[in-house]
C-alpha cells in the first residue's frame, strides 16, 4: 500500500537481537480515512522478518504501548494488554488493562481491575503483585518500590512491594505544581533514597525533599 509507512522502532528490554517494527496505513473508505497499525518482529542478526505479525484496526492509531521481551511481546491498546509469544505466534493473555506495561524486577507489570498485575517471563504466568489499590499513573523507584499519582495531582504514594508491603503517603502543597515534571522523582544508585524537586514560581525558589526507602 503506498499510503503505508513505519511510525515506530521498539527494541527489546532484555538482550536480544529482535525489534518491532510499527508501519501506519491509511485507508481511504468511500468519504472515511481509516487507518490500521501493522507490527512486526524483525531479527537484526539474521535479517529478517519474524513469523508474528498483529494489526489493530481504527479510526487513528490505537497503539498506546508495545514492548518486546523476548519471547514476548505486549500490546497495550485503548482498552486491553494482549501478550503473545512473538516465536511462536500463540497469544498467552489478554486482559482489560488501564496502564501501559513496565519492566519491574525483570518481569512485566500492569494495572487492571485496580490491582497491580505481574507477568512472570520465566514461567509464562501471570499473578497479583500486591494487595494495594492501583492506580493507572505510576513510576517504578527500584526493585522493590512503586510510585503512584493521585488524581488529585498533589498526592502521591510510595508502595513497597517486596516480601513485606508498605504504603508512604505524600503531599505536595497545591501551590508547588512543579513536582510533577520529570525531576521530582529521581532514586540514587544503591536504591535508597529518592529526591523529590519543588519549584515555587512566586518565590523563585526550589524546595528539596529526601525520602529514605530504608
Amino acid at each position: 500500500n503506498p499510503n503505508s509507512y513505519f511510525t515506530k522502532l521498539y527494541h527489546a528490554h532484555n538482550p536480544s537481537s529482535d525489534v518491532v517494527l510499527v508501519a501506519l496505513e491509511n485507508i481511504q473508505e468511500g468519504r472515511n480515512l481509516r487507518a490500521r497499525t501493522h507490527l512486526y518482529v524483525y531479527n537484526l542478526s539474521e535479517l529478517r522478518f519474524r513469523d508474528f505479525t498483529h494489526c489493530l484496526a481504527g479510526r487513528g492509531s490505537i497503539l498506546h504501548k508495545c514492548m518486546i521481551y523476548e519471547p514476548y511481546i505486549f500490546i497495550k491498546d485503548y482498552f486491553f494488554l494482549s501478550i503473545y509469544n512473538y516465536k511462536t505466534t500463540r497469544l498467552i493473555d489478554i486482559k482489560p488493562a488501564v496502564s501501559s506495561p513496565i519492566v519491574f524486577n525483570s518481569n512485566v507489570i500492569y494495572v487492571t481491575g485496580g490491582k497491580f498485575m505481574q507477568f512472570n517471563v520465566s514461567t509464562g504466568k501471570t499473578n497479583q503483585l500486591s494487595t494495594f489499590n492501583a492506580h493507572p499513573s505510576f513510576t517504578v523507584a527500584c526493585d522493590r518500590f512503586i510510585t503512584q499519582y493521585r488524581s488529585s495531582g498533589q498526592d502521591f504514594e510510595v508502595l513497597e512491594v517486596s516480601s513485606r508491603e508498605m504504603r508512604y503517603e505524600f503531599s505536595i502543597q497545591p501551590n508547588n505544581s512543579y513536582w510533577l515534571s520529570t525531576r521530582m522523582a529521581k532514586t540514587n544508585a544503591m536504591c535508597t533514597k529518592k529526591i523529590i524537586i519543588e519549584f515555587d514560581l512566586e518565590a523563585n525558589k526550589r524546595k528539596v525533599y529526601i525520602i529514605n526507602f530504608w
